[in-house]
């Protein structure tokens, strides 16, 4: 029985079974792979293998977050240019994919009334007349 490994040691061990998850090898292998290489049980392997995919989802989600959030600073940017340039249909397409990405969607129907006895032909009167300042 191989004695207790250091949490270097298993850091290493644990990078190594990453590496061959991320290369397509089979359980089996890795497991043959582990028991061999590191002179452990299979059950310790197991613990490897647990780890590592725990890792892999870890890189994957801050990585899916960081493009996730390169794309909304564009889209925003975008949503600005819009704006000053008064092009209503590049404002909705940026504001529709905005709502996707951060999964807030409001149809029509859902929106709270925003300002109370304002028809919304007054309410776009009053937006108009603002965006002209």
């Amino acid at each position: 029985m191989a004695e207790k490994c250091t949490k270097a040691e298993y850091l290493s061990r644990v990078k190594q079974i990453e590496t061959l998850l991320l290369n397509g090898e089979t359980r089996a292998n890795i497991l043959e792979f582990g028991t061999e290489r590191f002179g452990v049980s299979e059950h310790a392997v197991e613990y490897y293998i647990t780890d590592a995919y725990k890792r892999i989802t870890a890189i994957n989600k801050a990585t899916i977050d960081e493009n996730r959030g390169w794309v909304l600073r564009n889209l925003i940017e975008v949503l600005r240019k819009a704006r000053g340039a008064s092009d209503l249909k590049v404002q909705l397409q940026a504001l529709k994919q905005i709502s996707e990405i951060t999964g807030i969607e409001y149809s029509p129907a859902e929106q709270p009334e925003r300002v109370p006895g304002m028809s919304d032909q007054q309410l776009d009167e009053a937006w108009q007349a603002e965006a002209v300042h």
